[in-house]
């Protein structure tokens, strides 16, 4: 009789859950197939792809004419001249602190 007892509470107890277990496994294997089932035809990913909004670049205009390498080096030398004009204060200037020293290079711009 305590066998009987005994297995049938764990039974029950059981009987009640299993309903909800298979319900839960089959959404859980279900929805994904679905989802699949539904959005993979061309008509649906059509459809998604134009209803939703990307982003539109406008025509692409014409290009400047590259210079000559005599021209494209003079605009580097005059880039780089300007760059240590700015950079260096004149040695007279009061916030010189050494007036001979030598141009500091200078790593990625901010050293």
């Amino acid at each position: 009789s305590d066998r009987r007892q005994r297995g049938r509470r764990g039974t029950g107890a059981m009987a009640k859950r299993t309903p909800l277990e298979v319900f839960k496994f089959g959404v859980y294997i279900l929805l994904p197939i679905g989802t699949i089932a539904f959005f993979n035809k061309p008509e649906m990913i059509r459809k998604l792809i134009e209803t939703r909004e990307y982003i539109v670049y406008p025509p692409e205009g014409e290009r400047p004419p590259m210079g000559s390498k005599a021209e494209v080096d003079n605009a580097l030398k005059k880039l780089r001249e300007d760059r240590l004009g700015e950079a260096q204060p004149a040695p007279d200037a009061p916030g010189s602190l050494v007036p001979d020293a030598a141009p500091r290079k200078k790593w990625f711009g901010i050293f």
